[in-house]
């Protein structure tokens, strides 16, 4: 990843999340900070609403930078907070027969290496939620005097698994560009007509905020915007970086030893472990 430096600051007034100037009600804060740059990213800026009475959205939490790269899904909503029905049996799964869906809740399944009838169901596992599976077909048997039906689908780790025709389930298709039902990526979102109503099916929450009730699965996304993506890393013991919005609203002043310290081994080591963690959460 190709990231600028921007080196050594102190924050000298404001604050944001753990950066700011440690005061005697805010002893933790961080001031010294090395900053560096991610290079260009685009996003979505998203707010977090609930629904008062069932119907009125209302804002919680702060605003929200969910990156191009995120990795969830997120199922459409009307403006009430309503979503298209799941697909709740897998005989109906085989009938729609989407290229590829989301397990919506954990389903036991049968594995094999194969689709001989005589040994699917040997073994099973659990099938957890938030997993994919890609469809393949209908698997037909005759054991004894009783036929059984199964849907041969393909995990994430490429193994069949079969699942029985009378079994429930909930699943969503993993919608394409061009379609509402179904859940999407964010990178199918931004491209349709913002705002827009989503709710998280499926993903890891958002890092930074203050507490976990300030983070609801159902968003408003607002708008899509391309930024310089900052991160800031304390500079004390087993510190984490903090993503920092280019409006944050803190004033930074630069090390006056910049030429002094940029060689030292100290320094390399803080910015190897800022590339790290900017890799590991670069879709959150």
């Amino acid at each position: 990843m190709q990231t600028n430096l921007l080196f050594l600051f102190q924050v000298v007034k404001g604050h944001y999340l753990s950066l700011g100037v440690s005061t005697l009600s805010s002893p933790s804060l961080n001031s010294n900070v090395l900053v560096a740059s991610a290079g260009k990213r685009s996003s979505v800026i998203a707010q977090c609403v609930k629904f008062k009475d069932g119907k009125k959205a209302v804002p919680v939490g702060p605003k929200l930078a969910i990156p191009e790269s995120y990795e969830g899904f997120f199922e459409i909503l009307s403006e009430d907070g309503k979503s298209v029905k799941c697909i709740e049996h897998v005989s109906e799964l085989a009938r729609r027969f989407p290229d590829s869906v989301l397990v919506r809740e954990n389903i036991k399944a049968f594995v094999s290496k194969s689709d001989d009838i005589e040994t699917i169901q040997d073994k099973s596992r659990i099938i957890q939620s938030g997993e994919t599976l890609i469809l393949v077909g209908e698997v037909l048997g005759v054991k004894g005097k009783s036929q059984t039906r199964f849907l041969r689908c393909i995990d994430q780790d490429g193994e069949n698994v079969f699942l029985p025709y009378d079994q429930k389930g909930k699943f969503s298709a993993i919608a394409k560009e061009e379609n509402i039902s179904g859940v999407h990526n964010i990178r199918n979102l931004q491209k349709k007509r913002l705002p827009l109503m989503v709710r998280l099916a499926s993903g890891s929450p958002p890092i930074g905020l203050k507490s976990a009730q300030q983070f609801l699965p159902e968003l408003r996304l607002l708008t899509r915007v391309d930024e310089e993506a900052l991160v800031a890393l304390p500079l004390t013991k087993d510190s984490h970086i903090v993503p920092l919005p280019v409006g944050a609203m803190i004033k930074l002043q630069p090390a006056t030893n910049t030429e002094g310290v940029s060689s030292m081994k100290e320094v390399a080591r803080l910015v190897e472990r800022a590339l790290t963690q900017m890799t590991e959460l670069a879709d959150r």
